[in-house]
């Protein structure tokens, strides 16, 4: 799956790619990044839907990182 990523101006900002590891309907989804920026590539990327009390909570998590880098700043 090829995700690309541009400006209210349509320019072009950066694009990665990911392989499905694992696919859970309505409870979760894991990727592994395997093209995109260097810091990116082997990292997973997970969705996970909690339901409680009528409502769905989603959590997420982008993990797997080699070393911390600045885009992880970001989450703070």
């Amino acid at each position: 799956m090829t995700f690309v990523f541009r400006s209210p101006s349509a320019d072009h900002l950066g694009t990665f790619v990911v392989e499905i590891r694992e696919l859970k309907p309505d409870k979760r989804a894991r990727w592994r990044v395997t093209e995109g920026p260097a810091e990116w590539i082997g990292t997973d990327i997970e969705f996970d839907l909690k339901e409680e009390g009528g409502q769905t909570t989603l959590l997420f998590g982008h993990r797997n990182w080699k070393e911390p880098v600045e885009f992880m700043a970001q989450a703070a």
